[in-house]
C-alpha cells in the first residue's frame, strides 16, 4: 500500500453570509414614547413604549423582527420596554442629534456594540463639556430581566462606556461598510468647532483605537451640531449642520473623507437617501425640503425645494417609503425614487399623547450583515505537490510567513513541504493598527492517499467503508432546541477518534466515543473549526460552522 505525507491547509477567512428578509428595522421606538411597527407595507402606531428623548435614539430588532433593544444614549431598554440591569448611566445624550448607533460585534450573533455621542452639556467651570465617543457591548445571552432559558440581555459590566476618543464631537454618527466587506465596517464622527472627521475601522477583533483622519481645515464654516448619513452603497457621506449641508466621497478602503461640496449654506439637520440610492433628500427644520440628484454632473444644479410642512427627521422605512416626523404627526413620501413626483403625504398617522420630537431612530443601514469565518479554501495536498496561497485580501494586507519579516510582501507564494507545520500569518494594518490571522499547513502520514472529500460522502477512495458517514458542517449550540450538537449518525464505526482545531492549530476537542455529542462547551463567538476524524485507519478531514 503506497504511503504518502498528506498536507492539510486550513486558511480561514472573512466571510458575509447574507440573509434575506431580515427585519431589523421593523420596530422604531423615537421621542416621548413614540413608536411605529413595520408590518408589509404599512407603518402601524406602538403604544408601549418606555424610552423619553428630544432627540437622537437607536432601535432594533432581530432576523424575524422581533424587538431587541432600544435606547437614547443614556439608558438601555429590553423587549420588556425594562431598562436591562446594568443599562443606565450610558454616556450619550437624549440631546445629541444622533446620540446612539448600534452595530454588530463581527464574529457573533448575540453580541452588540452600542455607541455613544453625546450633546453639549454645561461644565462647572463655563463653556461646554463632552464624553466624546464611547462604546457598550449587549449581550443577549445574558439574562437580565429576563431568565436563564429565555434571556432578554445586558451590557457586559467590563465592557460598558469604553472610550474611544475622549474629545469634543458634534452629535452625528454613522456606520459604512469597509471596501472589503468580509473585513468590517468604519464608524464615523465628527470633532467640534474642528472641520475633521474621524473613521474607526470595527473588525473581528474590534475597534481600532487610532482613527483615519480627514482634515478640511479651509473649506467651510466649523458649527456643531450635525447629523450624517451615508448612502447605502457607502460611496457617498453627507452632513447635515447647524450652518450648512456637506456632501463627501468617501473611499470605503482608506476610511478618507475626499471632494467636499456644500449642497446648501443653510441649516440642514436631517438627511435620507432614496431607496435606489441615487436621490439625496434633506430638511432645514422648519424650512423647505430638498431634493438632490446625487450622481449629477452639477448637483447643485439639481437641487429641487418643496414647501412643506413637517418632516423633522427623516428616515427610510423596510417599506421603502421615506417617513418624516411632524411632532405629534407622522409624515411619508410615497415614492422617493421619483424626483418628479415623490408624492408627499402629511400626518398619516397621529400619534395621540406620544410625540415623535425632532430624531427618528439612528440605524446601520447594513445591520443585518453577517461577518463569520468560513474555511472555504479547506484542501489537501500530497507529498511534493505545490499550492498556491491566495493573494491579500487589499492594498493594506499581506502575507508573510513565521520566518520572514512581517513587512516583507510575499503575496501569492508557493508552498511545498513533506511534513512538518508551516505557519503564515496575513497581517493587516490600518491607521498603526495591527493584527493578524496566523494560518497552519500540516504535515501528516496516513496509510492511503486522501483526496478532497465532501462532508456527508465516504470516508475513503476505496469503498473500505461501505456506509455513508452523515457529518454536519454546522451546529448552533444556542439552546434553542434545533441543531444545538455536533453528532455523527452512522450504523457502525470502528477504532474511532474526531478531533478540532479552531484556526491556530489549537486542539479544542477531541473524543475517542462514536456516539459523542458535543455542544461546543468552551467556545464564545461564532468561529469555523476544522476536524480530523479517524476510523478503521481511515481519515476524513473536513470543517464546521459553529453559530452561536
Amino acid at each position: 500500500m503506497k504511503t504518502s505525507n498528506i498536507l492539510f491547509l486550513s486558511l480561514s477567512f472573512l466571510l458575509s453570509v447574507s440573509i434575506s428578509a431580515q427585519k431589523f428595522k421593523n420596530n422604531w421606538y423615537f421621542g416621548n414614547k413614540g413608536g411605529l411597527n413595520f408590518d408589509g407595507d404599512s407603518a402601524n402606531l406602538l403604544t408601549n413604549s418606555a424610552m423619553v428623548t428630544s432627540e437622537g435614539c437607536a432601535s432594533i430588532s432581530d432576523q424575524e423582527g422581533n424587538l431587541l433593544f432600544y435606547s437614547n444614549g443614556e439608558q438601555l431598554w429590553d423587549k420588556s420596554h425594562q431598562v436591562m440591569p446594568n443599562g443606565d448611566g450610558l454616556l450619550g445624550s437624549t440631546s445629541s442629534v444622533q446620540s446612539c448607533l448600534a452595530a454588530p460585534v463581527i464574529g457573533s450573533q448575540k453580541l452588540y456594540y452600542l455607541f455613544t455621542v453625546d450633546g453639549r452639556t454645561s461644565s462647572t467651570n463655563g463653556g461646554y463639556q463632552w464624553d466624546g465617543l464611547t462604546y457598550s457591548i449587549i449581550d443577549m445571552t445574558l439574562p437580565g430581566n429576563g431568565s436563564i432559558s429565555d434571556p432578554y440581555g445586558d451590557i457586559v459590566s467590563a465592557e460598558k462606556n469604553k472610550i474611544i476618543l475622549d474629545d469634543s464631537l458634534t452629535e452625528g454618527i454613522t456606520a459604512i461598510l469597509h471596501e472589503n466587506e468580509d473585513l468590517g465596517y468604519w464608524i464615523v464622527v465628527r470633532k467640534h468647532n474642528a472641520n475633521k472627521y474621524y473613521s474607526y475601522l470595527i473588525t473581528q477583533d474590534g475597534v481600532c483605537s487610532k482613527p483615519i483622519i480627514s482634515d478640511f481645515p479651509n473649506e467651510f464654516i466649523t458649527d456643531d451640531p450635525s447629523a450624517l448619513k451615508a448612502s447605502f452603497d457607502g460611496r457617498t457621506l453627507v452632513d447635515g449642520t447647524w450652518k450648512d449641508l456637506r456632501k463627501f466621497d468617501f473611499d470605503r478602503s482608506t476610511g478618507k473623507l475626499n471632494n467636499y461640496i456644500q449642497l446648501a449654506s443653510v441649516a440642514h439637520r436631517t438627511i435620507a437617501f432614496s431607496p435606489n440610492d441615487s436621490l439625496i433628500y434633506a430638511k432645514n427644520g422648519t424650512g423647505d425640503l430638498k431634493i438632490f440628484k446625487r450622481f449629477s454632473p452639477d448637483i447643485i444644479a439639481s437641487e429641487k425645494v418643496i414647501h412643506v410642512t413637517g418632516f423633522y427627521s427623516l428616515l427610510l422605512g423596510p417599506n421603502g417609503k421615506i417617513y418624516g416626523t411632524g411632532w405629534n404627526k407622522i409624515d411619508v413620501i410615497h415614492d422617493p425614487n421619483n424626483y418628479d413626483n415623490p408624492n408627499i403625504e402629511n400626518s398619516i398617522i397621529d400619534m395621540g399623547s406620544a410625540n415623535a420630537a425632532v430624531s427618528f431612530p439612528n440605524f446601520f443601514d447594513h445591520f443585518d450583515k453577517v461577518f463569520s469565518y468560513s474555511s472555504n479554501w479547506d484542501t489537501s495536498l500530497c507529498h511534493g505537490d505545490t499550492i498556491n496561497i491566495p493573494a491579500v485580501l487589499d492594498t493594506n494586507s499581506f502575507w508573510a510567513s513565521m520566518e520572514k519579516p512581517l513587512n516583507e510582501n510575499i503575496s501569492n507564494p508557493p508552498i511545498a513541504i513533506d511534513s512538518g507545520t508551516v505557519m503564515l500569518v496575513l497581517t493587516h494594518e490600518y491607521a498603526d493598527c495591527f493584527w493578524n490571522d496566523t494560518f497552519n499547513i500540516v504535515g501528516m502520514i496516513c496509510d492511503t492517499i486522501v483526496d478532497t472529500i465532501m462532508d456527508s460522502t465516504l470516508l475513503g477512495q476505496d469503498s473500505v467503508i461501505n456506509e455513508i458517514l452523515f457529518v454536519p458542517n454546522a451546529f448552533s449550540p444556542d439552546g434553542d432546541g434545533e441543531n444545538d450538537y455536533f453528532e455523527i449518525k452512522s450504523n457502525q464505526l470502528t477504532d474511532f477518534y474526531i478531533k478540532f482545531y479552531d484556526k491556530l492549530g489549537k486542539l479544542v476537542y477531541e473524543t475517542n466515543d462514536h456516539a459523542f455529542r458535543w455542544d461546543g462547551q468552551g467556545l464564545r463567538n461564532n468561529t469555523n473549526l476544522t476536524y480530523v476524524l479517524s476510523t478503521d485507519g481511515k481519515l476524513k478531514i473536513g470543517n464546521v460552522t459553529v453559530v452561536l
